[in-house]
């Protein structure tokens, strides 16, 4: 296939939108060479994600000038990952992860990535594990996440002249959910994040949440006290300290009920 300045050659069927390559490609026809081109087509190439490391040669013309010949191995569209993970905590007296992920490169046969990943795992509280009539494994999580990432800002406007392609700038997507069992303080989570990322320089990487969007459902919230003893503890000698008397929200011993604590929880900060 021929372009401006670019000749572009493949074995079989090119995949790849021609432009998806050619604005990797830093050296261009009538420029003076310069090593730093070279440095930085190989970089924006790699982290494109979708080739193996790519293979850069010169070659002299008769007129003094240079060829410049660049070749291209794509990596497989789909890649499997699997791990697994075994913690332990002061909560959790075993805890069992799995995390598969699915990795689809070119998708939309621009070098974009989208990556699928799954979380499943089961733990065991000391409180279970310390008695025998209950469930040993009362802590459970499970979730997916989809990020999606396109070597370029996603825009409807020019902005290679506020961020030229040498930062390599890209567009990351995500969208997550997760739902979780954990000692009776169960929530739901969704989460949505579309953000630019730009490295002006080699060590400095900026980036720019478009919108960043999070939403979590607790469930069972009225334990929450129960739980965590030592927040109620903070509370109810508060509660004492301000000689607090509601007789609605206290018991005849001068304590705060564990249900209404959440609600002198925003008493004591105001």
């Amino acid at each position: 296939m021929l372009l401006t300045n670019y000749n572009l050659y493949s074995f079989d069927k090119l995949n790849y939108r021609p432009k998806a390559l050619t604005d990797a490609v830093f050296i261009s026809k009538g420029k003076v060479f310069r090593d730093v081109d070279r440095t930085n087509t190989y970089r924006y190439l790699s982290e494109l994600r979708t080739f193996k490391y790519p293979d850069i040669k010169y070659t002299e013309n008769d007129d003094s000038t240079l060829s410049t010949d660049i070749f291209l191995t794509p990596l497989k569209k789909f890649s499997l990952g699997f791990s697994t993970e075994v913690t332990q905590s002061n909560i959790q007296t075993l805890g069992l992860a799995i995390n598969p992920s699915l990795m689809i490169r070119n998708i939309f046969r621009g070098a974009e990535t989208l990556q699928i990943s799954a979380i499943g795992s089961i733990g065991s509280s000391k409180d279970a594990a310390n008695n025998s009539s209950k469930q040993f494994f009362d802590i459970n999580e499970i979730g997916a996440d989809l990020k999606l990432t396109i070597p370029r800002f996603f825009s409807p406007f020019n902005t290679e002249r506020i961020v030229p392609k040498y930062m390599s700038p890209s567009t990351r997507i995500s969208l997550s959910t997760t739902s979780q069992t954990n000692i009776g303080l169960d929530k739901q989570t969704f989460n949505g994040i579309l953000s630019y990322n730009w490295h002006p320089t080699p060590k400095v990487t900026n980036r720019l949440d478009i919108f960043n969007v999070q939403y979590i459902r607790n469930l069972n919230i009225d334990r929450y006290f129960d739980v965590y003893s030592t927040s109620y503890n903070s509370l109810n000698q508060i509660a004492k300290d301000v000689n607090y008397d509601d007789l609605d929200y206290i018991d005849t011993d001068g304590n705060l009920l564990i249900g209404f604590s959440r609600i002198f929880t925003f008493i004591s900060i105001y």
